[in-house]
């Protein structure tokens, strides 16, 4: 998945995500998933939700001019749904084209269909070569 440097608000994947590869590579891990737990067994959806709750708790308790404390957290900041319409809204509200919003999510829907062929796809989705469609690619993730 194709990300830019810096982001349109300033955040940095390409640090961060440097960072999380250079302490595996200190650990000896050159394989498996990107997140993961202490064993190395993918990092469940569960458990990462547990970890975001518990530190949005933490700003609502100590900062409610932030995030004000009658929210409830888990029923307003879903985990399984939040980043992915939380990053479609911010495209969408500054006027990135859906078909740059489709293609940067296409992966879902490839993920989802596992070793099965992809027939949701569109045929322009099927055969599209990401190194070709990179500055479209990119547009979506400059944008955040």
């Amino acid at each position: 998945m194709p990300l830019v440097v810096r982001t349109r608000s300033g955040l940095e994947p390409r640090k961060w995500i440097g960072r999380l590869l250079n302490f595996y590579e200190e650990k000896g891990i050159f394989h498996g998933p990107f997140f993961r737990d202490d064993s190395g067994a993918v990092l469940t959806l569960s458990a990462m939700a547990e970890t975001f709750y518990r530190r949005l708790g933490f700003v609502q308790y100590f900062r409610p001019d932030l995030l004000a404390r009658e929210v409830d957290i888990e029923e307003v900041y879903g985990i399984s749904r939040f980043f992915r319409r939380g990053s479609t809204s911010c495209v969408t509200d500054r006027g990135v084209p859906l078909e740059v919003t489709d293609a940067s999510n296409r992966w879902r829907k490839v993920e989802r269909a596992e070793s099965m062929k992809a027939t949701s796809l569109s045929m322009q989705e099927q055969y599209m070569d990401v190194t070709l469609t990179l500055n479209q690619l990119l547009l979506y993730s400059a944008e955040m």
